[in-house]
C-alpha cells in the first residue's frame, strides 16, 4: 500500500493512486493544509542501512549459476530476465541448496511448468508409438493370413479346373 497518494485519486476514476506532485495554484496538498494527505519528504526515508533490502537479506541479480558460488543466506536473488529455462532451474536448484531465496519465484514456476509440460508430451508420443508397434505386428499377420488365403483358393481353382 502506497503511503503518498495523488491528489484526487478518489474523485475519478482515471486517476491511479500512484504519487504526482501537486502543481496546482489554489492547491490545498501543495500548501499543506491539515487533512490533504501527507508529501513525500527526506525525514520518510529508511535508515541507510536498510535502503536496497528486502526481508533485510540484500539483493542481487543473478544471470549465471557460477555468480550464486559467492553468496550466502544473507542475499536474495533475482534471476535475470535474459536467463532461459534450463539455466533457471539450475539456479534454483543451486539456491535452493544454499538456502538463497529467489524472489521472482513467478519466473521458476513457469519455467518448471513448461518443464512438466514437455515430459507429459513426451510420454504420450511413448504411447502412441507402442500402440502403434503393438497393431502393426497384427496387421502383418493378417496380411499374410489373407495371402495365404489366396494362395489355397488359387490351388483349390487350379485343381478344380483339371477335374473338368
Amino acid at each position: 500500500m502506497t503511503r503518498f497518494k495523488r491528489q484526487d485519486y478518489f474523485r475519478h476514476k482515471r486517476l491511479k493512486k500512484s504519487w504526482r506532485r501537486p502543481k496546482g495554484r489554489q492547491s490545498k496538498m501543495r500548501k499543506q493544509k491539515s487533512g490533504s494527505g501527507p508529501l513525500p519528504r527526506i525525514g520518510y526515508g529508511s535508515p541507510k542501512i536498510e535502503r536496497g533490502m528486502i526481508d533485510k537479506k540484500k539483493v542481487i541479480v543473478i544471470s549465471n549459476p557460477n555468480e550464486l558460488e559467492k553468496l550466502d543466506n544473507s542475499y536474495s536473488i533475482f534471476i535475470s530476465s535474459g536467463v532461459g529455462k534450463k539455466k533457471t532451474k539450475i539456479i534454483f536448484e543451486k539456491a535452493k541448496e544454499k538456502e538463497i531465496k529467489v524472489l521472482n519465484m513467478k519466473k521458476v514456476k513457469a519455467s518448471l511448468k513448461k518443464e512438466k509440460e514437455l515430459k507429459k508430451k513426451k510420454e504420450t508420443k511413448k504411447k502412441e508409438e507402442k500402440k502403434k508397434e503393438e497393431k502393426a505386428p497384427k496387421k502383418e499377420e493378417k496380411k499374410v493370413e489373407k495371402k495365404e488365403k489366396e494362395i489355397d483358393d488359387a490351388k483349390h481353382r487350379h485343381s478344380v479346373q483339371e477335374v473338368f
